[in-house]
């Protein structure tokens, strides 16, 4: 359970952030910030999408 003031690392990029993050496959095991997951993540799973 999150609790207030806690802060969780990405693994991608290794900054904190507070919010509950997102999902960081099929780039890392793990969670992830939101600018990472806009950055890196999202374009990743839509590149392997259109090339499957």
């Amino acid at each position: 359970m999150k609790t207030p003031g806690h802060k969780i690392t990405c693994v991608i990029c290794g900054g904190t952030f507070e919010e509950y993050g997102n999902n960081a496959q099929p780039v890392k095991k793990g969670v992830c910030c939101d600018n990472c997951n806009l950055t890196v993540v999202l374009p990743e799973r839509f590149k392997r999408i259109r090339n499957n």
